[in-house]
């Protein structure tokens, strides 16, 4: 009687441990996400401050805010597809929205570049960038939350199991 007790005892020990890294482990991926996402958000944001400044100022040394969030958007990006392995396809509509958004930025950049700054400025107000910058924003926040919900319903488990 005492063997089965203490063999019963070691399972659920055991199993209690499992569930206790798999938290660990949802909790670190959900981390994870939040940071990839909040750094698409911020990526798409400082590309379009690079190329605001740059038609404003008509100044090359504007481009580097643009320049570099476009690489960080484009890392980020990676990053959120490795670790949403299960949810493919918003990562793809975000990926979809962010290429949209820095060819209307390019487009804005090039027109300057060529000395159309006017028609870059009625480009921009035209077609509203803040639009796909608000569309980056939304998409990505849909991925936070669905991370968050995800993590959240793992500790509820987790906590009816260590009553």
């Amino acid at each position: 009687m005492l063997g089965a007790v203490l063999v019963s005892s070691s399972i659920l020990a055991w199993q209690s441990s499992h569930e206790q890294e798999r938290i660990v482990q949802a909790n670190f991926d959900t981390i994870g996400v939040l940071r990839a996402a909040t750094g698409v958000k911020l990526a798409a944001l400082n590309a379009m401050r690079g190329e605001r400044g740059f038609l404003l100022t008509e100044e090359a040394a504007h481009l580097e805010p643009y320049l570099q969030g476009r690489k960080n958007l484009a890392r980020r990006l990676d990053d959120l597809a490795a670790l949403q392995q299960d949810n493919t396809h918003a990562v793809h509509n975000l990926r979809i929205a962010a290429a949209e958004y820095l060819a209307m930025l390019d487009k804005a950049i090039t027109l300057t570049q060529r000395g159309q700054r006017d028609k870059a400025i009625d480009l921009v107000r035209q077609n509203g960038t803040t639009n796909d910058l608000a569309s980056i924003d939304k998409l990505a926040d849909a991925i936070i939350e669905k991370e968050r919900q995800s993590v959240q319903l793992i500790n509820e488990r987790a906590a009816r199991l260590n009553k």
